[in-house]
């Protein structure tokens, strides 16, 4: 055995560089100012990088304003994750019975879940422990809604609060990490593998499919994200065509005032809006048209005039907003004769009318996205538990989701079918679920190359086209099955270890992966109710 003095050059410089990263981190751990639960959140999530990227860190409340619209100007936005450390984990019959100092979760009755109205009511309190005070735990108390029971032999292994933003919604959720012996994934009776194609087709009745799929006995199947989904991205787009267009008039018309007025303007106004021309984000012009309002008009008259507009509006069926010139006639008639008091409440209207727009679209994107994910993780769990071996294709969905840089309509309109179809997120739901058992193939000329006689198409009049016919043999196929049929022969010929993607996964994806002792490890995210900030809560279209 060689002494620490024989070491080669890179030995000893590899060891002294790993033994300064864990000094350093001790010593960031103690002065961070971070509970033991949140920094490991933090550890984690830079350990997951990929090599070569510089984890960008963004420090709790350091949102951008960009998604900021309607929210007031000195409001304090807040997002990320407060964890807690539950050293050697708790069970779930602890913290059910709150004798956890760790986590503790109101249990509910068993028939709660026999019913589908149960399950949507299945509301109940939980305690999370955020810190230590006088030697007692701190406690962070929250209404969760429960959307499935937990595992009565499972154990929590993490927990904790994370804080997202929905337009101006602001949703909490408490998200457990739980393993047990009942998510264990059951070999199947015999070795089977599954080749599976992932793109983005868009169906003659407005399906997309998302991935295709051959396993080694031939059974074919294609995964279709219905139209209902895909309607629903759509819409919320439009929504946010139509507040564009809106902010677009509003920000006009506050430039040509500016240019008139002069010196008449307020004087922080005029520098606020210094370079309007050049504006794309609305909260600069939101902001503008609260302080505006507040000084110039008060709060409580434009309340007052607000509640009369949308009353009149709503009895006619009317949207409440409308052009200037007809906003400007209804408060003539409501005694409101100067001109800059005018502008003032149009774009307070504006600003009433873009927080519904925002708000809408976003919700309506995000229940888009949570039932697609939803989708999702029901076909990876079926994959991963019928077949013994999932090959998926190597291709990075990160570069072909960037906009091409030419503004071409058609190229525009197929990147936002594959951003709507997600095939990315797809994939990586298998791999998750699948664990050990995926592995990673090459995708060049896997849909040219002719499974029949290996024959590389490079010729096609309609490359774009499903089922192509090979220049070698003559034979039809379709593409998506044609690629999948190569990979089951390059895996039968030798090819299945090369690439193994396994692996355990990381916190809100712990699906199907192993805890090291045998059992599965299956993340649980409860939502909590949700809390507002403010208000009221025959051609195909291929892409690959």
């Amino acid at each position: 055995m060689l002494g620490e003095s024989q070491w080669p050059a890179d030995w000893a410089w590899s060891i002294a560089a790993e033994g300064n990263a864990t000094e350093r981190r001790k010593t960031e751990r103690a002065t961070c100012g971070l509970s033991p639960g949140t920094y490991l959140l933090v550890e984690q999530a830079i350990d997951k990088a990929p090599p070569g990227v510089e984890p960008q860190f963004r420090r709790w409340g350091d949102v951008a304003r960009i998604d900021r619209r309607g929210a007031p100007a000195d409001e304090t936005v807040l997002e990320g994750r407060v964890g807690v450390q539950i050293q050697g984990g708790v069970t779930v019959a602890e913290a059910l019975s709150g004798l956890s100092t760790a986590l503790r979760i109101e249990p509910l009755p068993a028939e709660t879940w026999a019913t589908n109205y149960g399950r949507r009511h299945a509301y109940a309190t939980a305690r999370i422990r955020i810190g230590m005070g006088d030697g007692s735990p701190m406690w962070c108390a929250l209404r969760v809604h429960l959307h499935r029971p937990l595992p009565s032999d499972g154990d929590i292994r993490q927990a904790w609060i994370s804080v997202r933003h929905d337009g101006r919604r602001t949703r909490y959720r408490l998200q457990l990490v739980v393993s047990a012996d009942s998510f264990a994934r059951i070999p199947p009776p015999e070795p089977r593998v599954i080749a599976i194609d992932f793109g983005w087709r868009v169906k003659p009745n407005g399906d997309t499919r998302v991935a295709y799929s051959v396993d080694d006995v031939g059974t074919e199947r294609e995964y279709v994200l219905p139209a209902e989904v895909r309607g629903a991205f759509s819409r919320a787009d439009s929504l946010r065509g139509f507040s564009d267009d809106h902010f677009n008039h509003a920000r006009a018309t506050l430039e040509q005032w500016l240019g008139v007025a002069g010196e008449a303007a307020p004087a922080w106004m005029r520098e606020a809006a210094e370079h309007i021309a050049q504006w794309r984000q609305h909260w600069r012009l939101v902001d503008i048209a609260e302080r505006w309002r507040s000084e110039l008009v008060g709060d409580l008259h434009a309340q007052v005039l607000w509640k009369e507009w949308i009353s009149e509006r709503k009895a006619v069926r009317l949207d409440l907003f409308a052009p200037r010139t007809e906003i400007d006639e209804w408060l003539v008639a409501h005694s409101e004769t100067d001109a800059t008091r005018r502008l003032c409440f149009y774009l307070e209207w504006w600003r009433k009318k873009e927080t519904h727009l925002y708000d809408y679209a976003t919700t309506m994107r995000a229940k888009a996205e949570r039932r697609r994910a939803d989708l999702y993780r029901v076909w990876a769990r079926e994959i991963a538990t019928r077949y013994s071996a999932v090959l998926v294709e190597d291709t990075d969905f990160r570069k072909l989701i960037r906009k091409a840089a030419t503004e071409d309509e058609t190229a525009d309109h197929l990147h936002r079918i594959q951003r709507d179809a997600s095939p990315g997120d797809l994939r990586r739901s298998i791999v998750e679920a699948a664990g050990h058992s995926a592995a990673l193939v090459p995708a060049q000329d896997s849909t040219r190359r002719c499974h029949r006689c290996r024959y590389v198409n490079t010729a096609w009049k309609h490359p774009e086209a499903r089922v192509q016919c090979c220049a070698g043999c003559g034979v039809e196929w379709d593409q998506d099955s044609n690629a999948c049929r190569n990979w089951l022969a390059s895996w039968g010929e030798g090819l299945g270890g090369d690439g193994s993607m396994g692996g355990s996964r990381a916190p809100e994806n712990h699906a199907g992966s192993g805890d090291g002792r045998g059992r599965s490890t299956e993340a649980f995210e409860l939502a909590l109710k949700d809390r507002s900030q403010s208000g009221r809560q025959d051609a195909e279209i291929v892409g690959l």
